[in-house]
């Protein structure tokens, strides 16, 4: 040994430390944790958590129900997926607190992975890793980008991975001294693992059956004249150990499929989770799949320098942990080599196998800590380098993920607002993403994509509901200009003849059942919205509609003009558009815009015209429109204050926006001020595209 390696401090001293790497691991790890804490789940991974936050809403307050609700299929709401550990431990939580669902989610998630962690460091031992060189691998999983984001999002992963986690470090110390306090640990949490999710049980369960290869191969070296004996023991107690969450895992697939299979529109689901899950083995020999998995390897749990890294302290080692690195590497090759599918699609599917890739890489790093000729700067710098690029890579993109705030839309809150909690709704173009239904606190049948070119399948699928528990419907798309579209597919509804909100901005419309339409537009706010505009029945040919104040504080139509009426009548719909660069209300002839008289009142003011396309083209043309402003009393007698009749066609200078300027030397003492237009001298109000702006009386 040379000076320099002589006088560095020993191996031993350097390992009473190594809690503290563990601390600060740890520390970062919480601090990072609660950045976006409050956050809604609206973002990149949505909706997967908007599905287990929606069966988490309407999960019982008091009780536990193995048919639990996951209502966005419609009737019946019963669609189990996982075993609700996490969702019961979520409401639970959350009646003892007070605490609101997505934080009280978040928080069990957290809690979760914290419990696994305990059950990781038993796993250690039972592989040969030193106590507190344990503490060094621990740290690699709390500064991991997928361990960091995923372990406090509104996810089950946490979840299946502490039972799994406890469930193999029990087969573990089962297998290896046959103690049966371990059986009936490895039986409970193995049970539990693969119930609340399958495939991590899995992985966790191919991890468990080459640590029984590993003891056989342990043994027969040792005792080589004991093979057989030794492997009939192992293989029984493994079988011992794995029965019991086999058949559990069995008896809830089976369970929840039959359950699953009573909604028709549910369908989905089994395909998904079936054959789907596992892809096919060209997906499994394409370039493509393992350069989209391998960047979750550098970008979602080493980073490419700590895998560069393992790579060359795994061609380094010499020694036996060779073995148990290269078993590891396998079992996190696993996962995505059976679920090809699941990992190609859904990153968060790594959090399960991950752990075994960061573990493979930390035993690496703990060989090369006991090598006693590396300087401590290496020993120690090592490790914490490894941390750092992986906080790196989890600063590139989860990190600001987790970050940004995305609130809760006013779509959302519409459909809270204008149904009751005993409703539902219907959704077809947001395929089943749950956002809008959790958020607004209502079960729903959501359309699955696609399902807009399949009419005959929707007329089928709401014919399976009750009428009167429809609250509304939302249509996104060019089918929510589509009148044919609701009589076809939705005629036992009974909704109303055309919707009650529309927005071109979100390319949807919001359709209200005719019975419960009037009930829905006395609880719209005074104010308008400001994605969605009301919408208000044409009057039909020859006919007037007058719109109250209230109908016109909702309508952006009117909010082209600096004060809206309190009262408005026409021919035809109000709308608006732009005339140059001015906005103005359109107000075809015959129009009546009512103000009430304000206090002191001393001048108005207002522009006015004809559109151009109103005389502009020879095929059709207006005859004239009469613009009046009119002072009505108290006693419906009226004062004509202005007059005028624009006649573009024959009069250029009748072209174009107008002005008026009216002074009232003595304000009015009451009364409404109308302001009116007209048809010209033949009565005849074709072509009379009118309109009015700024008018303002002050």
């Amino acid at each position: 040994m040379t000076d320099s390696v002589a006088s560095q401090p020993s191996v031993a001293r350097d390992l009473r430390y190594l809690w503290l790497l563990f601390a600060g691991a740890w520390l970062v790890h919480v601090a990072l944790s609660l950045v976006g804490w409050n956050n809604t789940l609206i973002g990149p991974f949505e909706f997967r958590q908007a599905q287990t936050a929606i069966t988490t809403l309407f999960f019982p307050a008091h009780g536990f129900r193995f048919d639990y609700e996951t209502p966005l299929f419609g009737t019946p709401w019963s669609i189990p997926l996982e075993f609700p550990v996490f969702e019961a431990s979520v409401v639970r939580f959350s009646a003892v607190t007070g605490m609101s669902l997505d934080p009280a989610g978040r928080l069990i998630s957290w809690l979760y992975f914290q419990l696994s962690l305990p059950a990781f460091y038993l796993l250690l031992g039972s592989v040969g890793v030193r106590r507190p060189l344990r503490w060094l691998c621990l740290s690699l999983m709390l500064t991991s980008p997928v361990y960091l984001y995923y372990s406090r999002t509104f996810l089950i992963e946490s979840t299946a991975l502490c039972f799994c986690a406890w469930f193999l470090a029990a087969f573990a110390r089962w297998v290896a001294t046959g103690r049966f306090g371990w059986l009936l640990t490895a039986m409970a949490a193995g049970a539990l693992g693969a119930t609340v999710k399958v495939t991590t049980m899995v992985v966790f369960g191919v991890a468990a059956c080459l640590f029984v290869f590993g003891q056989w191969a342990g043994e027969r070296r040792l005792h080589p004249d004991q093979t057989r004996k030794t492997g009939l023991q192992l293989l029984g107690r493994a079988i011992a150990a794995l029965l019991i969450p086999a058949a559990a895992g069995l008896a809830w697939l089976v369970y929840s499929t039959v359950i699953r299979e009573r909604n028709p529109d549910a369908a989905i689901l089994n395909t998904h989770f079936g054959f789907w899950s596992f892809g096919d083995v060209a997906q499994r020999l394409s370039r493509v799949y393992w350069v989209r998995t391998i960047s979750v390897w550098t970008s979602g749990l080493l980073s490419e320098g700590g895998l560069i890294l393992g790579l060359y302290l795994f061609a380094r080692l010499r020694t036996s942990p060779r073995r148990v690195v290269l078993g590891a590497f396998g079992v996190f090759l696993s996962g995505q080599l059976i679920f090809s599918n699941l990992y190609q699609v859904h990153e968060y599917y790594f959090y399960a196998s991950g752990v075994f890739l960061i573990l493979a890489l930390g035993m690496l790093l703990a060989a090369q800590f006991e090598d006693e000729s590396l300087p401590r700067w290496a020993r120690w710098g090592l490790p914490v380098a490894v941390m750092l690029l992986q906080l790196v890579a989890y600063g590139r993109r989860l990190y600001p993920e987790q970050r940004h705030e995305e609130a809760v839309t006013e779509l959302t809150q519409i459909m809270h607002d204008l149904t009751v909690p005993e409703d539902m709704v219907v959704v077809l173009g947001q395929d089943w993403n749950g956002v809008i239904p959790y958020y607004a606190q209502r079960r729903a049948l959501m359309l699955t994509a696609g399902r807009e070119r399949d009419r005959a399948a929707i007329a089928r699928s709401t014919a399976r509901l009750d009428p009167t528990r429809v609250g509304a419907v939302l249509l996104y798309g060019d089918i929510r200009n589509d009148r044919s579209f609701i009589p076809q597919t939705m005629p036992t509804l009974g909704l109303a003849s055309a919707p009650l909100l529309t927005s071109d901005l979100l390319q949807v419309s919001l359709w209200i059942p005719q019975a419960k339409l009037a009930a829905a537009r006395d609880r719209l706010p005074l104010h308008p919205y400001t994605t969605m505009n009301l919408v208000l029945p044409a009057p039909a040919l020859g006919e007037t509609i007058t719109l109250g104040a209230r109908d016109i504080s909702r309508m952006h139509e009117f909010s082209v003009l600096p004060q809206r009426p309190i009262r408005a009548t026409s021919s035809a719909a109000f709308t608006n558009t732009d005339v140059g660069t001015a906005h103005v209300l359109n107000a075809h002839a015959t129009s009546e815009l009512a103000y009430r008289v304000p206090a002191g009142l001393k001048e108005i003011t207002a522009g006015f015209g004809i559109h151009e396309g109103a005389y502009a083209n020879p095929a059709g043309r207006t005859d004239g429109v009469q613009f009046a402003v009119v002072l009505a009393d108290d006693r419906k007698h009226e004062r004509v204050l202005f007059s005028r009749l624009l006649d573009p066609v024959n009069n250029l200078a009748d072209r174009g926006m107008q002005s008026l300027e009216i002074a009232l030397p003595q304000p009015p003492p009451g009364g409404e001020i109308l302001f009116r237009t007209l048809p010209g001298p033949n009565n005849n109000n074709s072509f009379d595209w009118a309109y009015w702006n700024g008018i303002d009386l002050h």
